[in-house]
């Protein structure tokens, strides 16, 4: 290979020159269905993320809510104080298990 192939076979292969357009099909169909894989695999992961964030949250809003429905109400009837609070960590330890104990 002479060195104007050898620069024009780099230059073509350079990720911002890249084009599929002299390969062979089967080499193309190859290359389509990696980075269809490669991008389902990026989706998946970041819809898990969000998702896994969105439940988090939820959770972290439904504990703060409820200690303060906890202070408030043992404010009220101090008596179930004990149960109140017992509530709210069944709760809380739940959450935790079901999150993956982070």
């Amino acid at each position: 290979m002479n060195p104007q192939q050898q620069n024009q076979f780099s230059t073509s292969l350079s990720p911002a020159n890249f084009s599929t357009e002299h390969m062979p099909l089967a080499a193309k169909r190859q290359i389509h269905k990696d980075s269809c894989d490669i991008f389902r695999a990026v989706v998946h992961k970041n819809m898990l993320e969000n998702g896994m964030s969105l439940v988090t949250n939820t959770a972290m809003t439904n504990i703060a809510n409820l200690s303060l429905l906890e202070s408030q109400l043992s404010a009220i009837a101090p008596t179930a104080e004990n149960r109140l609070r017992f509530i709210v960590d069944q709760y809380t330890i739940k959450a935790n298990n079901r999150l993956g104990g982070y």
